[in-house]
């Protein structure tokens, strides 16, 4: 148990770069720390710190042993944890963030039969169309658009989207159908632009020819993603949108598809949440259900 213990002082010294300060967190005493890391460097053989007046730093081996140490506490905590949970009822609360349009059009239905299941379990819901700091704002887990690039998430993908082009049946029957994505600088099509970058949306089509993008001319440019739909269906232009999007709209016939031949595949939807060893049991359910009813 002391070599445990000595491990636990050397992750804390670790992680807050202070004797002092990992005294404090694990409550115990500065010289107490100190004698930790004494008794664990001299059963390695090596200095896992170098030490000045204003800092405590790692070493080269120091960071090599930090990475193994810092899994093996996590290796214990979670199977505590895993016994923990299994005798207790699911319960506790989740916070979960999304896109607005994806989580009211195919998430929150979900969620809401996950709550009735489990009533103990409180849920908190966020629609953000922007990319959080999942540990900064304490989110559990998030659906994400697009591949992932923040190598501190783990992600399951769970849904694959197209692109695809659309209008509402009155212009189809005025305008015509273009056979083509260049018969589109003939239309007129409503631009979706970022609300961070104000930046337009180019329309994506595969062709036998490879991967072609249109810039819509900018006529009509909205940044809400119900708006736009709105615009389509009122029949006053084309519009390309994620196929969840529209999913509805074509089933019930308001919209209809154009440039089929032409559909390009879109990004991948996933649920993220933060790189960690243990997630609790509450979280695990949460995620394995979403990941089931949305990848079904």
């Amino acid at each position: 148990m002391d070599q445990l213990n000595d491990l636990s002082v050397f992750v804390a010294v670790a992680e807050t770069s202070s004797f002092t300060a990992a005294a404090q967190r694990l409550g115990v005493t500065s010289s107490g720390t100190s004698k930790s890391v004494g008794r664990l460097e001299s059963r390695l053989g090596v200095r896992l710190f170098t030490r000045t007046t204003r800092r405590v730093s790692l070493t080269e081996e120091g960071e090599r042993f930090y990475t193994r140490a810092r899994s093996i506490l996590d290796d214990i905590a979670e199977a505590e944890a895993e016994i923990q949970d299994s005798q207790a009822d699911l319960r506790g609360r989740v916070r979960i963030d999304m896109p607005a349009m994806l989580g009211q059009l195919h998430v929150v239905p979900h969620l809401l039969d996950f709550k009735r299941a489990n009533p103990n379990v409180d849920l908190d819901i966020r629609f953000n169309d922007q990319f959080s700091d999942l540990v900064e704002q304490g989110v559990d887990l998030a659906l994400r658009i697009g591949e992932l690039t923040d190598s501190s998430l783990r992600a399951r993908k769970v849904m694959e989207t197209h692109w695809i082009t659309c209008a509402a049946p009155a212009y189809i029957e005025a305008r015509g159908m273009p056979k083509e994505p260049n018969d589109l600088h003939h239309h007129e099509c409503a631009t979706y632009f970022f609300k961070g970058s104000g930046r337009p949306f180019q329309w994506r089509f595969e062709t036998r020819d490879g991967p072609v993008r249109i810039d819509p001319a900018q006529h009509l440019c909205v940044n809400d993603g119900n708006a736009y739909l709105a615009v389509a269906r009122s029949g006053l232009a084309i519009v390309q949108d994620l196929s969840f999007n529209v999913a509805a709209d074509l089933k019930a016939g308001t919209l209809v598809q154009v440039l089929s031949d032409y559909t390009a595949v879109g990004p991948p939807i996933s649920l993220v949440y933060p790189e960690g060893r243990h997630l609790p049991r509450r979280v695990r359910a949460a995620l394995g259900f979403l990941a089931q009813e949305l990848s079904g």
